[in-house]
């Protein structure tokens, strides 16, 4: 029974570490913050905009299958290779665009002020 509330536990935790893990690099690479400040940030950020966050997180995961599932499928390499190249920039593209409007939306705004 205890074991049981421990696997939702970390289950939970491995969810929040991708959800704000979106949002630590780009927090890195724009400001001059301490390693608590940037988690500490990316975290406010992460579930400030949490249905945006899961859906990048999500989409991110299908996607990662379907490209599992294409290699294994797929026998030619040229072909997965430039299919490989679209179903991998696309999606992080989209993501880093969604990331992107959630800094304008949320911390530029606070900066200005």
């Amino acid at each position: 029974q205890f074991l049981g509330y421990i696997r939702y536990i970390i289950m939970g935790l491995i969810i929040v570490y991708f959800l704000v893990h979106l949002y630590i690099f780009p927090m890195m690479v724009r400001y001059k913050l301490t390693i608590k400040e940037i988690y500490k940030y990316s975290f406010l950020l992460a579930f400030r905009c949490f249905l945006g966050s899961v859906a990048c997180v999500l989409g991110l995961a299908i996607y990662l299958v379907l490209i599992y599932l294409l290699f294994v499928n797929i026998p030619d390499p040229i072909f997965f290779l430039l299919f490989f190249v679209f179903m991998v920039t696309l999606p992080y593209l989209a993501v880093y665009v969604y990331m992107g409007s959630a800094f304008d939306k949320y911390v530029y705004l606070e900066l200005k002020e």
